[in-house]
């Protein structure tokens, strides 16, 4: 009867040792997993950080040129006023070619 308990212990430790190397593969294998799941995830982070720069960047673009489409659409709307004609400088001389104009052509006309 000793014996058959021995080998009862024996078979029970051998299950036993069967079972907790089992469950050792499958522990190691899920810190494999997860391992790869955090290398994943931070992969992930740097995609999501590079494609928040970017669309930062698209959305400055956009507002950039909205500005710029808004200027032009007003001065197609209102364009400014064309400018003065500078101002001709008047001296004496140009008052006595005047009066000689006047008094030549008055002279014709007589």
């Amino acid at each position: 009867m000793e014996l058959a308990l021995a080998l009862g212990a024996l078979l029970a430790a051998l299950a036993s040792l069967a079972l907790a190397l089992r469950l050792r593969t499958e522990v190691a294998r899920a810190r494999q997993a997860v391992e790869a799941a955090r290398g994943d995830a931070a992969q992930a982070q740097t995609s999501a950080a590079a494609a928040e720069r970017a669309l930062a960047a698209l959305r400055a673009d956009l507002e950039r040129a909205q500005r710029e489409l808004a200027e032009v659409r007003a001065l197609v709307e209102s364009p400014p006023p064309p400018p003065l004609p500078k101002p001709r400088r008047t001296d004496l001389s140009d008052l006595r070619q005047q009066l000689r104009a006047a008094q030549q052509a008055e002279e014709e006309d007589a």
